[in-house]
């Protein structure tokens, strides 16, 4: 799959996702910081971008505009090694809820 991934995530989660075989971008890497929300919208769609994001925006944009598949991360904020084995424990639910095509997928 291919992520974009939102700027309040580690840049590290690209790199997790992608030695896990997926393909991922940060943000901050497509688009000049600090990106709008509508900016990165416009640019997971118009790529077939799968967005991953804490933002609750995107999770209720996504209910009223459905170009562009959430991965919506619901957990507090978490030092960088916890974060990765948190992720790391949801890699299979999230693989397969991006096969099954979900939309709004709520990583808890």
């Amino acid at each position: 799959m291919k992520y974009l991934i939102d700027a309040n995530l580690p840049r590290a989660l690209a790199e997790w996702l992608i030695a896990d075989g997926d393909e991922a971008i940060y943000v901050d890497d497509l688009l000049t910081p600090p990106a709008t929300d509508d900016d990165t919208w416009e640019l997971a769609a118009d790529r077939g971008l799968i967005v991953v994001s804490k933002d609750a925006d995107f999770a209720a944009r996504s209910v009223r505009d459905d170009r562009v598949r959430i991965v919506w991360v619901r957990c507090g904020n978490l030092k960088l090694k916890v974060f990765e084995d948190w992720i790391a424990a949801r890699r299979a639910a999230l693989r397969n809820a991006v096969a099954d095509g979900e939309r709004l997928i709520e990583l808890r």
